[in-house]
């Protein structure tokens, strides 16, 4: 019986992998004005703004709509579509939400500024973006479940320029330049699905995002066969 149970285990471990795969979030694929915050399996977006005169995290929460990119950053490369419109001055809400987090508050808080935030409920361990900005180039930062920063994606200053210090290696692709402005893709990742927020945004300026990519691990899946193997192995071998 219990070298039976064993076979049985393997069989159900052979068939029932854990699942995952790259989730695509095109808002072409909706008709303008689609609010798509909720669209897609493993993600909840959500666009945060500041509340004017506050010194703690308070954001303005507000849905993201599939739409044409209107700003002149896309003008030369046709009817782009934008998530969320236009983020900008990212520095000011990592700032505030970092320092709220540690139980401190800033004027940060305060200032302006404009967020795309990716929620993962179940968590993920790859995102990527595809960006058009003028001025600044945008960054990407990724968060756990208990708000701690994990890990960054930040490029230097005006225009298409290099990754800043202690960027995730490899994090900046594709940088390109046109007459209206610049577009690139920032990409996150890490070994387990410890990702559970990321905020898109330019440090100051304007970027919009013209895609998202994660990778979706499904909870339901999460394959626990080879300990119970083992613990009717440790059971056959205590019998014997």
């Amino acid at each position: 019986m219990r070298k039976h149970l064993t076979l049985v285990l393997l069989s159900l471990g052979a068939i029932a992998p854990c699942g995952a795969g790259i989730v695509t979030v095109d808002p072409l694929s909706h008709p303008s004005g689609t609010d798509i915050s909720s669209a897609y399996t493993g993600l909840v977006m959500h666009v945060q703004s500041s509340t004017p005169g506050t010194t703690t995290y308070t954001p303005i929460t507000s849905p993201v709509l599939a739409a044409n990119c209107t700003y002149s950053v896309c003008l030369g490369n046709g009817p782009f579509g934008s998530i969320g419109g236009t983020t900008g001055n990212g520095l000011e809400e990592e700032n505030c939400f970092d320092r709220t987090h540690a139980g401190l508050t800033t004027r940060d808080c305060g200032a302006f500024w404009k967020v795309l935030e990716l929620n993962f409920p179940g968590g993920t361990d790859f995102v990527q973006i595809n960006a058009l900005w003028i001025i600044d180039s945008p960054h990407l930062i990724a968060y756990d479940s208990a708000g701690n920063k994990l890990f960054y994606c930040k490029t230097s200053g005006f225009g298409a320029g290099p990754p800043m210090p202690g960027s995730q290696p490899g994090c900046v692709s594709n940088q390109n330049v046109d007459t209206d402005g610049y577009m690139g893709v920032l990409k996150l990742q890490s070994a387990s699905p410890v990702i559970s927020r990321v905020v898109f945004a330019s440090m100051l300026g304007s970027s919009v995002a013209t895609r998202i990519q994660y990778n979706w691990i499904n909870p339901k899946c999460v394959c626990k066969c080879p300990k119970l193997v083992a613990s009717a192995k440790d059971e056959e071998q205590r019998a014997d």
